[in-house]
């Protein structure tokens, strides 16, 4: 079962969890992934940290819903905005 980017995950060893915010494959099948744990300290997130696909545990399986685009003209890539005059 592959874990996708948006999914929590917990890394077992370490005791972190978070949401997958990169999933990396490499050229000889090594896939890692970049998590971000919630939270933060004098205002700043707290590092991502990242590690082989094999070493984390998922805890939601499903992915937060992506946002919906607006409906303007960059939503579509075909749809050209008004030029200026």
């Amino acid at each position: 079962m592959s874990i996708n980017v948006g999914q929590r995950v917990r890394h077992p060893r370490s005791g972190l969890d978070g949401q997958v915010v990169a999933r990396t494959e490499w050229l000889h099948g090594c896939v890692r992934l970049t998590v971000q744990p919630e939270g933060h300290k004098d205002r700043k997130p707290f590092d991502t940290f990242s590690d082989d696909e094999p070493e984390f545990e998922l805890i939601v399986a499903a992915a937060p819903p992506r946002a919906k685009g607006s409906g303007g003209p960059m939503d579509d890539p075909r749809q050209r905005p008004e030029p200026r005059r």
